[in-house]
């Protein structure tokens, strides 16, 4: 159905200064069909719905009944009002195309006339001194004519669709206010409940403990270097890994020890440094909690105080 230009044609609407029209009278057939098919589905959905309520009020009586006889009055009518409310959108953007097509079949046909004309000028035995004027008098006529065509289009736009719309705009507002006052606003979503906070970690002495690398995340570098030098201490915080790095602050771990929940040392992994009692590192100084059987006091001490053990892969990060 578009109607597209002929590039010689193109050409001469050019030089009469007048423009090809925008708009895209595919496009608005498209618009129609749809506003067509929704014009049906109201339809349809009217006469079921008066089928029903037809039903309700022949087989019930009394005064619900009649109250809801009179309210569906108000729907049957706003239904019905929606579907020529539509119908009618479908029958203007239709009559635009089909404005569209015809101005831009007119100007096809002047154009292809005034191309003729021309043709036929050029081909004459007269002087250049001749054709020339004639021409020149050709595409400005040529240039009254297609504006007026174009003119009247946009004219029948704006001085019968525009009004035409204007209307069937309150038709759908109307429409649009009576059912936002009939029918219940949906209820929100009750929002998800936020994920619980991560559990803090625990380090139970007689339970195994998790990887090398999730111990250090969850860790501290200690950064006290005590009486002792850079070495970690045998207590601290419950259920706390501190680590040294080598060089402070930004070097590799180079070792790190974990605490129980009640902050004595359960292990600690060297993982650089020299080799302690003939055990390469990395290796492990596993500690043992003592209780002195006189006063009750707690200390922590090695288990093998002669030789750590070999880390294993999950004590390495």
């Amino acid at each position: 159905m578009s109607v597209t230009l002929p590039p010689e044609l193109s050409a001469l609407l050019h030089e009469t200064g007048a423009a090809w029209p925008q708009a895209d009278e595919d496009r608005l057939c498209d618009l129609a069909a749809s506003w067509r098919a929704t014009a049906k589905e109201l339809g349809q959905t009217h006469a079921q719905a008066t089928d029903v309520a037809q039903t309700i009020v022949a087989r019930h009586q009394g005064a619900v009944i009649n109250a809801f006889e009179d309210y569906w009055s108000q729907v049957d009518r706003h239904l019905a009002m929606s579907v020529v409310a539509t119908d009618q959108i479908a029958s203007g953007l239709e009559a635009m195309a089909q404005a569209t097509l015809s101005t831009k079949s007119s100007i096809i046909d002047v154009l292809a006339r005034g191309h003729q004309a021309r043709t036929e000028l050029q081909s004459t035995s007269a002087t250049i001194a001749v054709i020339g004027p004639l021409i020149g008098l050709l595409l400005r006529t040529l240039g009254r004519f297609l504006a007026t065509l174009i003119r009247q289009l946009a004219s029948t736009i704006a001085n019968w669709f525009r009004p035409a719309f204007r209307a069937i705009g309150r038709f759908l507002q109307d429409i649009i206010e009576f059912f936002a006052e009939i029918l219940p606003e949906p209820s929100p979503e009750p929002l998800p409940p936020p994920p619980p906070p991560p559990s803090e970690p625990t380090y139970p002495r007689d339970q195994p403990l998790p990887p090398a690398r999730e111990l250090i995340d969850n860790g501290t570098e200690y950064t006290d270097p005590g009486k002792r030098g850079r070495s970690l201490p045998l207590e601290s915080e419950p259920n706390s890994v501190l680590y040294l790095r080598n060089p402070p602050e930004n070097g590799a771990v180079s070792c790190y020890t974990v605490y129980d929940n009640n902050g004595f040392a359960v292990k600690r992994v060297d993982l650089q440094g020299r080799d302690h009692g003939g055990v390469p590192t990395p290796h492990v100084v596993d500690y043992k909690v003592n209780v002195n059987p006189e006063t009750g006091e707690q200390h922590v001490g090695q288990i093998n105080k002669k030789k750590p053990r070999p880390a294993s892969s999950k004590e390495i990060p």
